[in-house]
């Protein structure tokens, strides 16, 4: 079959096709360097991600052993508080104890004058009774008339016996009054020692909210 193109068509169709073929060179080259340039650009990205993780990894670890830090740190605070509580609730229960041993000592000493005082009134009055046995019998005895004497005796005995149970009934007002007064500072002293208590209580409780605010808010 004979052409009917001319060396002229021939020469420019070759000339395209040679264009287009070195076209196609450069667009394969292009998309070349495109595909290395993106495989290096996701490389960067896979880097710049483990890296980032690890610094994340890193922060979360460091993160952890702080708060685990800061728990250790808040419970010692709150056992501290808590020992230190129970140390002056101690002293305050050893403060009352020496303060009942302190009033026992006081009530005793004083139950141990009134009885001493009793004691002595006791003998007095005795002393009183045998002295007046003594004038009836001499009176029985001796016939003596001297009834003016004798009363005048008996009376005085009699006026001192008084004053002996006078002095008998003011030592036991004393002594209730003693007792009364033991009573009241013993009930103030554990009043006392209650509302120390309960404040001692509250502080605790308050330094507990506040520590578990704290936590709450961390």
């Amino acid at each position: 079959m004979k052409s009917d193109a001319s060396p002229e068509e021939l020469y420019a169709a070759r000339k395209e096709i040679r264009h287009l073929k070195d076209t196609l060179s450069s667009l394969r080259r292009k998309l070349d360097q495109s595909a290395a340039d993106q495989d290096h650009v996701v490389q960067q990205v896979i880097a710049t991600s483990h890296d980032e993780m690890e610094h994340l990894k890193k922060t979360l670890v460091a993160l952890r052993e702080e708060l685990a830090q800061r728990s250790i740190d808040q419970h010692q605070a709150v056992q501290g508080a808590v020992a230190a509580s129970s140390n002056e609730i101690a002293q305050l229960k050893s403060a009352l104890a020496d303060l009942r041993h302190h009033l026992d000592i006081k009530r005793m000493e004083k139950d141990e004058a009134v009885q001493e005082a009793l004691v002595s009134a006791s003998i007095e009055i005795d002393d009183f009774k045998e002295t007046i046995t003594t004038l009836r019998s001499a009176l029985e005895s001796g016939r003596i008339n001297r009834d003016a004497g004798i009363q005048k005796a008996i009376a005085d005995a009699s006026g001192e016996m008084v004053q002996i149970k006078n002095t008998l009934m003011s030592l036991r007002e004393q002594w209730s009054r003693a007792r009364d007064q033991y009573q009241d500072e013993l009930q103030k002293q554990e009043r006392s020692f209650r509302d120390q208590h309960r404040h001692l209580q509250q502080t605790v409780e308050m330094i507990r909210e506040q520590l578990e605010e704290h936590n709450g808010q961390k």
